[in-house]
């Protein structure tokens, strides 16, 4: 082979590669419809964590109150469809276990969340951690994953939790599309001493993540700081703010929630349109 046609062969072996880099990179441009799953499924995701903290905070708080069974070292109780279990030793564990229960928010709950704590929580340095076995919403959606809340105490002069959600994944059952995430927040208490009832109360919510879903797209979200996220102990949604969504690094969206209604819709903007649409319903979705 002389040197011309081996340069020729070079030529075409470059030109094959750059032709096949460029097809690969045509087949997995991130679509708008692409965004917009995302975005669905990660609200899906952060209702189902939070539905998950609130069924524990709900347990938990009462059994505080009692002194975790007045000092019995094991109590087991059940009241429509949800049994509680509570096992003390260096840490208190509380097994929450759901069959076909409804809470106040309408979802249908199944499965197991394993709550372990120290401490108390309203103390500092206080950690739960959230475990979940075969837990499910509505029979459709399946939540996985760890949940650690730590009491950070008071960050200028406001009580402020960390919730970090770990190795987490949210499935559609009936669609079998997913998310799979890793995201840490801290949730600060804005407003509720001086008002007669918790379910008045409302957090700021800042932080961050990052996940993929099923089709291999990966991306991260931020929560902004100039319009963070409100929630609400007696509103099963985020009732406003404002998140950046970002996939693969070359699309990315703007889901907004709202100025304060406990409604459950939120907005996408992305490539100058804007979408309406609803989080996770209770047991009619």
């Amino acid at each position: 082979m002389n040197r011309k046609e081996l340069v020729r062969m070079m030529m075409v072996g470059l030109a094959a590669i750059w032709l096949f880099s460029a097809c690969s990179k045509d087949d997995n441009t991130t679509t708008s419809s692409d965004v917009e799953s995302i975005a669905i499924n990660n609200v899906a995701a952060n209702d189902a964590f939070n539905d998950v903290y609130a069924e524990s905070e709900d347990v938990v708080t009462v059994e505080q109150a009692s002194n975790f069974a007045n000092a019995s070292l094991q109590k087991s109780t059940s009241t429509n469809g949800r049994s509680v279990a509570v096992s003390i030793a260096t840490d208190t564990t509380i097994t929450i276990t759901y069959n076909g229960y409804t809470g106040a928010n309408g979802r249908k709950k199944d499965g197991t969340i394993i709550a372990k704590q120290t401490g108390k929580m309203w103390e500092k340095n206080a950690k739960r951690t959230l475990t979940l076995q075969n837990f499910t919403l509505n029979d459709s959606i399946l939540v996985e994953g760890t949940a650690i809340v730590t009491n950070l105490g008071w960050v200028n002069f406001k009580l402020t939790l960390e919730f970090n959600i770990q190795d987490a994944k949210v499935t559609n059952l009936t669609t079998g599309n997913w998310v799979a995430f890793n995201n840490k927040y801290t949730l600060t208490w804005d407003r509720g001493s001086a008002l007669t009832s918790i379910w008045d109360d409302t957090f700021i919510v800042k932080g961050h993540g990052e996940g993929s879903n099923q089709n291999g797209h990966k991306y991260t979200i931020t929560i902004s700081e100039n319009n963070p996220l409100f929630m609400r102990p007696g509103c099963p949604w985020i009732i406003q703010g404002e998140t950046e969504l970002k996939v693969n690094e070359d699309k990315s969206a703007t889901i907004n929630f709202g100025i304060g209604l406990c409604d459950g819709k939120f907005t996408i903007s992305m490539d100058g349109t804007d979408k309406e649409l609803e989080s996770l319903q209770g047991s009619g979705m």
